[in-house]
């Protein structure tokens, strides 16, 4: 569900503000806010992992076409 497509449909319900309830709308921002604070937060700490796995396939890989990688014994 949180693929980009899915966000913004979710971002299209929640952002419509029903004129005549203001401070409906004012309260229910802090909610909004945190949704989506959790959302990017979420989803930043996955783009790291990932990123920081990408990091060691690459340098395994240096080190295997490199002749540095040590060989499993057996």
């Amino acid at each position: 569900m949180n693929n980009l497509e899915a966000i913004i449909e979710m971002w299209k319900k929640d952002s419509v503000i029903e004129e005549m309830e203001l401070g409906e709308a004012s309260r229910q921002s802090a909610k909004l806010h945190s949704k989506y604070l959790e959302l990017y937060s979420v989803n930043k700490l996955k783009l790291k992992k990932l990123e920081m796995d990408f990091k060691i396939l690459l340098r395994d890989k240096f080190n295997h076409y490199n002749g540095k990688l040590s060989r499993g014994v057996g």
